[in-house]
């Protein structure tokens, strides 16, 4: 007979039931934290996806600026662009154009549309027909925008639409006055910092693009200033760049700005042949600023360089000066473009000296 005081006899029947319904609620509770874990990461990926959506459309509806400036109107036949791209009121194509960008880290790369050879030089440039002007035309451009509000608010405010922007890969608020400036008219480029003479003492700033730096560091550089914003139409080299003279270094810098559809305004008054030489071997817009007008701030001297302008357009057909944001250059500037028809001379964008 059992000792009614012994220990309960161990049984295995119990026991393992006990750890059958304790690995079922496991089982349960692990099932339930793996589904949980699974939808937060969903929610959260959903969330991200929503917000990096959101954030695209926002900046592509903000370039655009379709809800104020856009019309569904095809672009007239004698521009050669195809007729699914939209007009701004301005008359200039809206942007960014699907196919001509490929988006990076670095932003909305220019790229050429694939399906029909479309450029950003070729969709985003003033409408100007060079075979039509009867006289010599002259471009000017203004260099260096966005980096003062007010400077650039006052050339909006002045200039003619004729009259191109370059905007400063370090200007604050890019998209801003790209759009405010192609809404009024005005073709946009970009200014690509390059190594001058006097550098260090000169420095240009983090984008400037080096002599003997490592190719990728320069091909960044590129990239950085390509992706700044949508719209424009090419990049501009400023004076006195030597730069351009380091074969081995510009190659590949002008090979990258040429193969991404766009077009290069060489700032050098002396250019060299190979900018030029390249842009014929790869079918791309090259041009060159004849005069930089306010080199010399005084107002004889930019006097003088408009009259040089004027000259080099009467020999050669065509010429294009450049000006800094400043209250002299623009104050002369003004001055000298209501002189301009009665001189017979026509006022014209920047893209039309590649005579393309």
């Amino acid at each position: 007979m059992d000792n009614p005081e012994s220990p309960e006899k161990f049984s295995f029947p119990a026991f393992g039931k006990g750890l059958a319904v304790v690995a079922v609620i496991y089982a349960l509770t692990g099932a339930w934290l793996w589904l949980s874990a699974e939808n937060t990461i969903k929610a959260q990926q959903a969330e991200t996806v929503s917000k990096t959506v959101a954030i695209v459309d926002a900046d592509a509806s903000a370039r655009a600026t379709g809800e104020q400036h856009e019309t569904p109107l095809p672009i007239a036949p004698g521009l050669g662009l195809p007729s699914d791209i939209s007009l701004l009121g301005s008359g200039l194509a809206a942007a960014p154009i699907e196919g001509l960008y490929t988006k990076t880290t670095e932003g909305m790369v220019p790229a050429i549309r694939e399906k029909d050879g479309l450029t950003p030089f070729a969709a985003y440039r003033r409408p100007f027909d060079k075979q039509a002007a009867d006289k010599p035309i002259i471009s000017i451009v203004i260099v260096d925008l966005g980096l003062s509000a007010k400077a650039t608010e006052v050339a909006l405010g002045k200039m003619p639409p004729e009259v191109s922007f370059s905007l400063s890969p370090y200007a604050l608020t890019p998209d801003l006055w790209v759009n405010e400036s192609r809404a009024r008219g005005h073709e946009i480029w970009m200014t690509l910092p390059m190594e001058t003479a006097d550098f260090p003492e000169t420095d240009p700033g983090p984008h400037t693009v080096l002599i003997g730096a490592p190719e990728h560091e320069n091909a960044l550089k590129v990239i950085n200033v390509l992706g700044r914003i949508s719209g424009y139409v090419g990049v501009v080299g400023g004076p006195d760049q030597i730069f351009l003279n380091a074969v081995n270094d510009m190659r590949p810098v002008l090979s990258a700005i040429y193969g991404h559809g766009l077009g290069f305004a060489d700032g050098m008054e002396m250019p060299g042949s190979i900018p030029a030489t390249m842009a014929l071997g790869m079918n791309a817009p090259y041009m060159n600023i004849d005069v930089w007008i306010d080199k010399t701030e005084t107002a004889e001297a930019i006097r003088a360089q408009f009259d040089r302008l004027e000259q080099i357009a009467r020999e050669q057909g065509s010429a294009a000066g450049a000006i800094r944001p400043a209250p002299l250059s623009y104050q002369e500037t003004e001055r000298w473009l209501a002189t301009l028809a009665e001189k017979g001379f026509v006022l014209a964008p920047l893209s039309a000296q590649a005579g393309m």
